[in-house]
């Protein structure tokens, strides 16, 4: 991290055994990661330097919204916002999921997702469920207002998950782990089987995007790689 290398350091740091996870551990994990931008969001957040509190700055008008005092600890790795501007959702690390105000910065409802830490999720276009991933390999569906989980999957090599997103209709779940392998999941209420799964890139996925069509999906990967590859069948179409 002093060298500002900070995709090793995410590596390094969740390779850690479990018995060694502390609040050390937990304090270095927040430091590795970057504020997060959805790019279907109103809004983006920048986290202060004393990694308790989170300002959210519109994009249309980049007026900033009344900073936000998350945790008594530090803000882990994620934070988003809902499609809609109006709700902020948080991880402390601890496999919960917080919703706050994004105009107030109160707390508005939280809801336990996962026994494990919780990497990375993403919010549905509609804003009404959230699909977590953790550093168990698990994607979790969850409805944000009953806090029902929908549906569990389980990769098979328990990889830890970086990466997880939304097709912009909702109909898929797409999901990169740590090693470079992604899986298109159903995200259907019922469903959460697999469709398909490959691997394009040499080491973890960092990030993952759907373009407009929602029939192809850019991916960046620790590897140095930017990819673009079909959903249905994972041909590449582009690399640079």
């Amino acid at each position: 991290l002093e060298q500002g290398n900070h995709r090793t350091a995410q590596g390094a740091l969740l390779a850690t055994a479990s018995e060694h996870r502390n609040w050390e551990w937990g304090y270095l994990v927040n430091e590795a990661w970057p504020p997060a931008d959805d790019p279907d969001s109103r809004n983006v957040c920048v986290r202060e330097p004393d990694d308790t509190v989170a300002a959210f700055w519109e994009k249309a008008t980049s007026r900033a919204i009344v900073p936000l005092n998350f945790h008594e600890s530090v803000i882990q790795y994620p934070i988003a916002s809902s499609k809609d501007g109006k709700r902020i959702f948080s991880s402390p690390g601890n496999g919960n999921i917080y919703v706050w105000g994004a105009r107030t910065g109160v707390e508005l409802d939280h809801f336990s997702v996962s026994d494990g830490f919780i990497i990375s999720f993403a919010m549905s276009h509609a804003d009404s469920f959230v699909a977590a991933g953790d550093t168990g390999g698990i994607t979790r569906l969850v409805d944000i207002e009953t806090h029902k989980i929908l549906w569990t999957y389980s990769s098979p090599d328990r990889k830890p998950i970086h990466s997880v997103w939304f097709s912009p209709n909702d109909r898929y779940v797409v999901v990169g782990y740590f090693g470079g392998a992604m899986d298109v999941l159903d995200a259907d209420v019922k469903s959460g089987q697999l469709v398909t799964g490959f691997t394009r890139h040499n080491k973890e996925v960092t990030s993952l995007q759907f373009l407009t069509d929602g029939k192809q999906v850019i991916t960046a990967s620790r590897d140095g790689s930017v990819r673009v590859w079909e959903l249905n069948t994972g041909r590449e179409v582009e690399e640079t």
